[in-house]
């Protein structure tokens, strides 16, 4: 039966989203079933390459859909929702993370308990393991000044009856609060500095301050979906930067002497317990991201300097790092990888002679489909030293190479024999935003998509549909599946080389060189199928190729809708 009460106050549910379409989907059918009348639903959009604001749009016409254009993060992309909200009049805003579900008596229940005193700022509901929901990730929260300034009780322990007592916190997560419209008035939205991780904390700090009290509701449950591997946060470089960074944030706007000697005790003994354990998993790096962060924290002129670095897409600059250094060691070897040619071992001549063979079999291809491209301007993305850009040269009138590697381009322009009609450019971030819309007549990538993260090749392929001329072509390979599997034996050389040079102090690797990774990565045929005509694309022809050796991998052959 619906639960109902004389009076509903109105409540816009937030959810931001980025990426991960399929936990946001999961998320809103759970949200419908809410048996709570006076709500409405609003999705803030981070930037998402996934098709997450397509769907959404599509499939729940009624809910209100924010796009950012990119991620600002948790506090900065949940403040437009917030805005937007009070803006609509709304007495409640709820605040739910993407990758929950919620129980269908939730936002009663907490309601209720907020409707029941006019003090209470926020409340929380109590939140389990969605893996494992006999585990209990959330059962109320303090702030104790501690290395990661609050916990959760009952984290990651089993349900019992002591968290189902109603009581006054001093800490509610982000993943799911439910906050009365003159708590934000008068404490003010999220704060941006933290980006993400921490802003909830500052936030419940701010209320607490004003003297709204904060109240934890176990009457009413959530499920998240959270690793248990490394607590309620994943260790990786990024998310310990931040929470080094943001846990002096906090301190430093809060803090007195005795909380200060307090977090720094904590802060070094976490360091301390996590450097062995994280070197053993190859994730030394994520400590030292910590500490640094500990320090950026600290000094304003050293934030600026570094946090540029580890907000940007860090696997795309591990992946510039990479070739950067295969620019400089074996270049040829690299962008075409024959065994016996490695070790610098390629003659020039016989290498720019394989790319001009495998452009003219390319534009045979194109013709037999009967496609007539026009032959203005064609793209080699992941060009590297020009090698399918000069024989791109040969076809049309200007032939662009694109590349993340300074070394690659340098010497790309270096071996250029076609004067101004090969022109190389250098591109570091994950997009094309260097090129405005309908660019190129013709775009060809191969063998270069496989070895960057798919979230990235997804980014850059949508790219491509946007610089592509209405009458335009894309040529493109992409793996699907892995088909070969690594023998045992293999597999521990790899990872004991691995762990040896990561746990090697930075001083010391000058002294021996390490060669750079060539990463493989997959996306399904069917999926990447879906992608395509999801964002705008018609499929012309698929090909099975056989230039990933251990993978299935296929040619796509697209044109825009």
């Amino acid at each position: 039966m619906t639960n109902t009460t004389p009076y509903q106050p109105k409540v816009f549910i937030i959810i931001l989203s980025w990426n991960r379409l399929n936990d946001t989907l999961e998320c809103l059918e759970s949200v419908k079933k809410i048996d709570y009348r006076n709500f409405e639903i609003m999705v803030v959009d981070n930037g998402s390459t996934d098709g997450t604001v397509e769907i959404v749009e599509k499939r729940y016409p009624a809910i209100t859909v924010v796009k950012n254009e990119r991620n600002l993060g948790y506090a900065s992309g949940t403040n437009r929702g917030i805005e937007k909200a009070l803006e609509m009049g709304v007495e409640y805003v709820f605040l739910l993370n993407n990758d929950t579900t919620i129980d269908a008596a939730c936002l009663h229940e907490l309601v209720k308990t907020a409707e029941s005193d006019s003090h209470i700022g926020a409340v929380g509901p109590k939140i389990y393991l969605y893996q494992n929901p006999v585990l209990v990730w959330y059962a109320g929260g303090d702030i104790l000044f501690r290395e990661a300034i609050s916990v959760s009780r009952g984290l990651f322990k089993k349900d019992r009856p002591s968290y189902n007592t109603i009581r006054e916190v001093s800490f509610i997560t982000g993943c799911a609060m439910l906050v009365k419209r003159k708590a934000i008035e008068e404490v003010g939205l999220l704060d941006p500095d933290y980006i993400s991780y921490m802003e909830d904390t500052d936030w419940c700090w701010r209320m607490k301050q004003k003297g709204f009290k904060l109240v934890y509701v176990p009457s009413a449950t959530v499920y998240h979906k959270v690793s248990q591997s490394f607590g309620n946060t994943p260790y990786n470089e990024k998310t310990m930067y931040l929470m080094g960074r943001n846990a002096v944030l906090f301190v430093r706007k809060y803090g007195t002497f005795m909380r200060w000697l307090k977090f720094v005790f904590f802060f070094w003994l976490s360091v301390v317990y996590a450097l062995p354990r994280e070197a053993m998993r190859s994730n030394h790096k994520a400590v030292f991201a910590k500490i640094r962060g500990f320090f950026d924290g600290m000094d304003e002129k050293k934030r600026s300097k570094y946090f540029s670095y580890f907000m940007e897409d860090m696997d795309i600059k591990v992946l510039k790092i990479n070739w950067n250094e295969f620019g400089k060691m074996d270049p040829l070897w690299a962008i075409l990888s024959v065994p016996d040619k490695k070790g610098n071992k390629w003659h020039i001549d016989e290498f720019f002679e394989s790319g001009v063979k495998e452009i003219d079999a390319v534009m045979h291809y194109v013709e037999l489909l009967g496609i007539a491209i026009p032959r203005k301007r064609a793209l080699d993305f992941g060009c590297g030293v020009g090698r399918l850009t000069q024989a791109l040269a040969r076809h049309f009138n200007e032939a662009c190479g694109v590349d993340i590697a300074p070394s690659m381009i340098e010497l790309a322009r270096n071996y250029n024999r076609h004067g101004n009609k090969c022109t190389y450019y250098l591109n570091e971030v994950a997009d094309l935003r260097l090129f405005v819309d309908n660019s190129f007549d013709f775009i060809y990538s191969n063998i270069t998509l496989q070895h960057m993260e798919p979230r990235y090749s997804k980014k850059y392929i949508k790219e491509f549909l946007r610089i592509l001329t209405p009458q335009g072509l894309i040529l493109f390979q992409q793996p699907s599946e892995w088909v070969v599997k690594t023998p045992l034996l293999q597999q521990l050389k790899l990872k004991l080389k691995t762990i040896t040079f990561k746990i090697v102090p930075t001083v010391l690797l000058k002294l021996y060189h390490r060669e750079p990774v060539m990463e493989c990565y997959g996306i399904k045929k069917e999926e990447l199928i879906s992608f395509l005509k999801m964002n705008g694309a018609t499929i012309v022809d698929i090909v099975q190729d056989h230039c990933t050796p251990g993978w299935i991998s296929f040619r796509y052959c697209v044109t825009k809708s």
